[in-house]
C-alpha cells in the first residue's frame, strides 16, 4: 500500500530531526470497555496518549476510554502498566489516566494558549495499528466546533484511526495540543482529510 509505505518512510526521517524522548513519551493505550446500550457486552478500543509526568500521568482523549472496565498503558520500550484510576473532562474530549510507576520518560507542556496560525508541528501517534508514527504538518487556524467547548485547531497533516490522544508538538519540542479526530473537506469533488486538535491551554486548565 504505497501511501501508508510513505508514511512510515516519512516517519522515520522525521524521527531521526527529533529528540527521542518525544517518541518514547507516547504510548498506546488499550481498553477494556462496557459496550453502550448493553449490560454485558464489552469492546475493545485503542488509541494514543503521552505521558507528562515522571510518576505516569497519561494524557488521551475521552472517547479512548469512555466507559472503560480495565486500561493498559504501553510504552514503546515495551513495559505496559496497568492504570490505577483515569478521569475525564467529556466536554473537552480529553482524559487523564494515573499510573503507578516511577522514572516514566515524559513531555513538557507548551505554556502559550496554543500554536500560532502558519505553524509547523509534528504529531506522533499509533495510527492504524503502526507504532509511533510521525507526521508533519501546518496550523491552518482555529474554529469553533459545534459538539466541542472552545476553540480547536485546524492542522493540514494526515491523521488516522489510533491517532486520537496523539500530541501535537511545537517545533521547540513541548506539546501545544492534544489531537482528537479529523475534519473532511470536499472541493471540486476531491476530498481533503485534516486533523484537528484541542489547544494545550485546555489541557492546562483541567491539570491545574
Amino acid at each position: 500500500d504505497a501511501p501508508l509505505l510513505g508514511l512510515i518512510d516519512n516517519s522515520a526521517y522525521i524521527h531521526k530531526t527529533i529528540d527521542d524522548n518525544l517518541s518514547q513519551s507516547v504510548v498506546r493505550v488499550r481498553v477494556v470497555a462496557k459496550k453502550k446500550n448493553s449490560n454485558i457486552a464489552i469492546e475493545q478500543k485503542m488509541g494514543t496518549g503521552f505521558n507528562i509526568s515522571q510518576n505516569g500521568l497519561i494524557v488521551t482523549n475521552n472517547h479512548v476510554i469512555s466507559d472503560a472496565l480495565n486500561v493498559l498503558v504501553e510504552f514503546p520500550d515495551g513495559n505496559v502498566y496497568k492504570a490505577t484510576k483515569w478521569f475525564s473532562k467529556p466536554e473537552y474530549d480529553l482524559a487523564l489516566i494515573e499510573l503507578a510507576a516511577k522514572e516514566l520518560p515524559a513531555v513538557n507542556l507548551d505554556k502559550r494558549s496554543g500554536p500560532d496560525e502558519g505553524e509547523k508541528v509534528i504529531i506522533i501517534g499509533n495510527p492504524l495499528s503502526l507504532n509511533n508514527i510521525a507526521v508533519e504538518g501546518t496550523v491552518l487556524g482555529y474554529f469553533q466546533f459545534e459538539e466541542k467547548v472552545g476553540h480547536v485547531f485546524i492542522i493540514d497533516a494526515p491523521i488516522y484511526p489510533g491517532n486520537s490522544g496523539s500530541p501535537v508538538y511545537s517545533q521547540s519540542g513541548l506539546v501545544t495540543g492534544v489531537v482528537f479526530g479529523n475534519w473532511h473537506n470536499f472541493v471540486d469533488g476531491r476530498e481533503s482529510s485534516y486533523g484537528v486538535a484541542i489547544p494545550v491551554e485546555v489541557l492546562l486548565n483541567i491539570i491545574n
